[in-house]
């Protein structure tokens, strides 16, 4: 059996997952153990093989029964599409058995992870304060506590959590700082978590530690009225960050969407629309132009649900990309055509379909506007709204948050900020001239906060979805953000944020 699980290794390593899962099926059902099905699993990932996959799970019922490694395996499958009540069903099997206290600790983790990332704040908190009855000392779940209450904007939730990682003296709650900071309006410069902040600075920190501790201070002497002090903290928080992507090139951004426009204007400009119908709701734009804001008024439709930043359209366009076409552009090129984009649509409504149940969900990952003209014709009457906002006002909110992850590489200097600024206004000018004026529904951050109720009855009309009165109530609802945008959870909408910039322009003058 050994053998059989090196040769699939060799395979995947030399010829790819699709020889890996032609090889894998010869196997006979009774010959596959857990240590193959684990590798069986991760060929069908990357092969888009879900179908099978779930009817090798069925198949394998009867043969493992009980055994907690199928379990796991099953539950983590569940997990990755969309199947969240079935997954947390085996973990909860899982749990209750005699396992060892540190397995028990990754079901528990799992289990509260799912939910999270299912938009069930309120159950994965509620998961995650059980789950510290058992564990009281875990500062992993006080932490994960602490960022639900956050999400559901809930600032004594989430310094109550703080002053208890706070007791810990081996944690670094430089990120809970910041994040309790977000939530709370500094009124005074003699504040706790000021003097506390300042405090933590001056012990040995890694620089994205105190990346973070620094981004607190800008944010508070920005409450503060204190623009002059607050843009030093940012500056000197965003100098730290950059660090890390010195290596950034807005010439290989440039070069990628050439090469998506080719592909589009040869191979799918001209053909007909995919027939999946269209389950999501896309907003695109720049990060921080007022998606969030958007997304929390539609979800207070009872039509729509509320899927965040959702990698799932990228993720299977890619998946098409590196698998059909093994990441030869020139392949891609040449035979990219309508039906892929089917498969990229279906595939979509898929895993979409098993996360949410409503009419639309919404998918608001800014980076989807590379793919606008692709996610158009992938779907019928698609439906894409593009936030913009004042520049000047985008960049600088930008500039004063610290953003997870390297997909946002370009956002800690400037002059990267600035030039891939103008990168998004040619992507976007591009496929609004291609797609046409009713493709894309563009709504502008200022005249929304000036006049909502005209402007959101635009929107739902574009939507085909009735517009109601109620939905301007719609910071009412504690669905809870997932976002940066922490303080504007359960908030009516605001016009403080228009032309923020100008308090900074003096301060931040290379950012303009």
């Amino acid at each position: 059996m050994n053998i059989k699980v090196n040769k699939i290794n060799h395979l995947i390593n030399t010829l790819g997952y699709s020889e890996a899962f032609k090889y894998l099926k010869q196997i006979p059902v009774k010959s596959i153990d857990n240590s193959i099905l684990k590798i069986y699993l991760t060929v069908c990932r990357n092969t888009c093989e879900h179908e099978f996959a779930f009817g090798l799970l069925e198949r394998l019922k009867n043969k493992f029964g009980n055994d907690l490694s199928y379990l796991y395996q099953k539950a983590l499958f569940f997990k990755d599409y969309g199947f969240v009540l079935k997954s947390i069903q085996i973990l909860n099997f899982i749990r209750k058995q005699k396992i060892h206290p540190e397995e028990k600790k990754r079901i528990y983790f799992l289990m509260g992870e799912i939910l999270w990332k299912s938009n069930e704040i309120h159950r994965a908190l509620k998961f995650y304060v059980f789950f510290l009855k058992e564990f009281p000392k875990n500062v992993h779940i006080i932490k994960n506590i602490l960022i639900c209450y956050a999400n559901l904007g809930d600032y004594e939730g989430a310094l109550s959590q703080l002053n208890l990682l706070k007791k810990n003296s081996k944690y670094d709650c430089s990120e809970s700082y910041r994040i309790v900071t977000q939530l709370k309006k500094i009124t005074s410069p003699s504040d706790h978590l000021i003097d506390e902040i300042k405090a933590l600075l001056k012990s040995e920190l890694s620089s994205n530690s105190k990346s973070q501790l620094l981004f607190a201070l800008g944010k508070a002497y920005e409450d503060l009225a204190d623009y002059k002090a607050s843009a030093i903290y940012y500056k000197e928080a965003n100098k730290l960050k950059n660090d890390e992507y010195l290596n950034f090139n807005i010439q290989k951004k440039i070069e990628q969407f050439e090469r998506l426009k080719q592909v589009y204007e040869q191979n799918i400009s001209n053909s007909n629309y995919a027939l999946n119908p269209c389950k999501s709701i896309f907003i695109i734009g720049m990060p921080r132009s007022g998606t969030t804001l958007i997304e929390n008024i539609l979800s207070s439709c009872e039509q729509v649900s509320a899927g965040g930043e959702l990698s799932t359209y990228s993720k299977y366009f890619n998946f098409i990309f590196q698998y059909r076409f093994i990441n030869s552009y020139q392949k891609f090129l040449d035979n990219f055509e309508i039906k892929d984009l089917e498969d990229v649509g279906r595939f979509y409504n898929a895993e979409i379909s098993n996360l949410y149940k409503k009419k639309y969900t919404i998918n608001k990952l800014p980076h989807n506007f590379l793919y606008t003209g692709f996610i158009n014709k992938s779907f019928q009457n698609t439906k894409i709204i593009h936030c913009v906002r004042n520049k000047n006002d985008i960049l600088l909110s930008i500039f004063k948050n610290y953003f997870h992850g390297s997909l946002l590489d370009f956002v800690y200097d400037p002059q990267n900020l600035k030039h891939y600024f103008k990168f998004y206004e040619d992507v976007m000018s591009y496929w609004e001239r291609v797609l046409g004026e009713n493709a894309i529904f563009k709504i502008n951050y200022e005249k929304l906060v000036d006049d909502p109720e005209n402007e959101l009855k635009l929107l739902f009309q574009y939507l085909e979805i009735p517009f109601k009165s109620e939905y301007l109530e719609f910071y009412k609802s504690s669905r809870g953000i997932k976002t940066l945008s922490l303080n504007q959870a359960n908030k009516q909408i605001y016009k403080d944020s228009k032309y923020n910039w100008k308090k900074f322009e003096k301060y931040i003058p290379e950012l303009y």
